[in-house]
């Protein structure tokens, strides 16, 4: 693997870890389920965190 290789890896986990929980979101309002906006904002607080990090670190 490659500079360009990791660099596509890192850079794109924020983006999937945003859909992630805007899917366990629709997912939780279908099935009318707290415990989902729990997963949501743990799935978009991993989302950012990454992003923040890689502005930081990268």
């Amino acid at each position: 693997m490659n500079q360009t290789h990791i660099h596509l890896l890192i850079t794109h986990l924020p983006i999937v870890g945003t859909a992630l929980g805007a899917f366990v979101l629709i997912h939780g309002i279908w099935k009318n389920r707290k415990i989902s906006s729990f997963h949501t904002y743990l799935a978009k607080f991993v989302a950012v965190f990454q992003g923040v990090f890689l502005i930081l670190f990268y």
